[in-house]
C-alpha cells in the first residue's frame, strides 16, 4: 500500500465492509491492512484537495456511530476522522463514549487545529439535518 494513501482512499480501495465486531476495515489480503497510527504528512493533506477523485459524490449511510474518539488527547486520530467526515454523509450521525477526553485535558490541555476542525464538521452537519 502507498504510504501517501488518505483513509478515504482506503475505505474507496477496500469498500465499505466492516467487522462488525472491531468497526474497522476488514482485510483484502492475507496479511491484512495495517490501520494509519500517525497523521497524514503535510504533502499528502494538501495533495489530496488536488486528486480528481476526492472530487467524487461523498460515501452515503444511513448511519454512521463515532465512539472513543478522544479529541484533546495526543493519540486522537482527528486528520482521519475528519477526511472520513469530508468524504461520508449520514440520515444519522451518533456520537457515543468519550468524545472529548477530559481526563487528558485535566493533565494537561492539549487541543491542535485538527480537533477542532473535526467539532466544527460534526456541527455543520448537524445543523444541515444529520
Amino acid at each position: 500500500m502507498d504510504p501517501k494513501t488518505s483513509a478515504t482512499s482506503l475505505f474507496r480501495q477496500t469498500g465499505p465492509s466492516v467487522d462488525s465486531v472491531a468497526f474497522r476495515p476488514k482485510s483484502i489480503s492475507s496479511h491484512g491492512l495495517p490501520l494509519p497510527v500517525t497523521a497524514p504528512p503535510a504533502d499528502v493533506q494538501s495533495a489530496r484537495h488536488d486528486n480528481d477523485h476526492d472530487h467524487a459524490e461523498p460515501q452515503r449511510y444511513r448511519t454512521i456511530w463515532l465512539s472513543d474518539i478522544h479529541l484533546g488527547s495526543s493519540g486522537c486520530q482527528a486528520p482521519y476522522l475528519l477526511d472520513f467526515l469530508r468524504h461520508s454523509d449520514s440520515e444519522y450521525l451518533y456520537l457515543v463514549g468519550d468524545i472529548i477526553d477530559g481526563w487528558q485535558l485535566k493533565k494537561g490541555w492539549y487541543w491542535p487545529q485538527a480537533h477542532k476542525d473535526v467539532v466544527q464538521k460534526v456541527l455543520r452537519k448537524a445543523r444541515k439535518g444529520t
